[in-house]
């Protein structure tokens, strides 16, 4: 008569702590449903490569670039020193991630490496240090479009007065003789009359 099987171990029920776990928003961001940027995106190996200049012709050749390739453009733009081109690419980035995820725990997965499966806490830390990036970039364009204020004194200072116009000396005014009036008790001066007849024509015979 043969043996009888041993019956399967029962595997314990999930405790409460780890459904609540498996339920939580942070579960998405567990290293098994981790998302990240895919390994095939536009101008990921020229980036990788550091051949910056052939990343920026290739992404730019795209129609419609997701978040994933606006991205590594700006990444290129950095590296090439074009800051206000990649400030403008990171932030069409970030808007195009929102408007496609809804959930928070499925967003910003652009910053992640392709091929590397990253918890909760290092995916919070590629965000925050792109985030903080992105910041100190747009802070060093304000800077850079207003100089300082001992630039702005230093320039003021330099600068050449400016050179007056060329005026024309004005024209003297006529000097007119002022009227004379007789003295008390002289008579008037009789002025000359003028001619009754033009000068081309003789005067008639008296």
């Amino acid at each position: 008569m043969p043996a009888p099987r041993p019956r399967p171990a029962r595997r314990a029920p999930l405790a409460p702590l780890a459904l609540l776990a498996a339920l939580s928003p942070l579960a998405a961001l567990s290293p098994r449903a981790a998302l990240a940027r895919p390994v095939d995106v536009t101008g990921a190996r020229e980036v990788m490569r550091g051949l910056y200049a052939d990343a920026v012709v290739a992404l730019e050749a795209l129609k419609a670039p997701g978040p994933d390739e606006l991205y590594l453009l700006g990444r290129a733009y950095v590296a090439l020193g074009r800051k206000a081109e990649a400030a403008r690419a990171w932030r069409e980035a970030i808007r195009l991630d929102e408007a496609a995820h809804a959930e928070p725990a499925r967003r910003w997965t652009f910053v992640f490496p392709p091929n590397t499966q990253l918890l909760a806490k290092e995916k919070q830390r590629l965000k925050d240090g792109f985030e903080a990036e992105l910041r100190d970039l747009l802070a060093a364009l304000l800077e850079d479009s207003a100089p300082a204020p001992a630039a702005r004194a230093l320039i003021n200072a330099n600068a050449a007065p400016a050179a007056p116009a060329p005026t024309e000396p004005a024209a003297p005014a006529p000097i007119e003789p002022a009227p004379t009036e007789p003295a008390p008790g002289e008579p008037a001066p009789i002025e000359p009359a003028a001619p009754a007849f033009p000068d081309d024509e003789p005067a008639p015979a008296e």
